[in-house]
């Protein structure tokens, strides 16, 4: 006969009860943790590269101790993105820890194209873009262009 901790067979389960709630508590704080980033592959490469050039740039090698914590938190969201693209993943995970570098990232590519020779333009609509995955939005393939 199956009792519980009370011996009595039809007092609830306050064990059982604890631990999913528990557990529902577990996901819930690691899915506030996490940034979802759903878009083409190409936006995902391209903010991938995005965020290594800005890494080398703000944070280069040999800088002081807190810049190189920056940098290997970036290095590091480089290559989850690129690890969860090569697995054919349309929708990429990472740290929200990260996000506000990444909006730095973002800005600092915008500045880059936004140079006089160059055609501000598409750099101006794919920033949008990649704040928008940032921001948890989906980016359709159509709208990469």
């Amino acid at each position: 006969m199956d009792k519980n901790d009370s011996g009595d067979d039809e007092a609830p389960n306050y064990k059982l009860a604890a631990v999913n709630i528990i557990a529902q508590q577990v996901i819930y704080y690691s899915f506030m943790k996490t940034i979802s980033l759903t878009g083409p592959v190409p936006a995902l490469q391209m903010l991938s590269e995005v965020i290594q050039h800005y890494a080398d740039a703000a944070y280069p090698v040999g800088g002081s101790e807190c810049a190189q914590t920056a940098r290997a938190g970036l290095l590091d969201t480089v290559e989850k993105i690129n690890q969860q693209i090569e697995q054919g993943l349309l929708h990429v995970t990472i740290s929200r820890r990260i996000k506000s570098h990444i909006k730095a990232a973002i800005q600092y590519y915008l500045q880059m194209f936004a140079e006089p020779n160059l055609e501000k333009e598409p750099a101006l609509h794919r920033s949008q873009l990649m704040l928008a995955m940032l921001d948890g939005k989906s980016v359709a393939d159509d709208e990469w262009l």
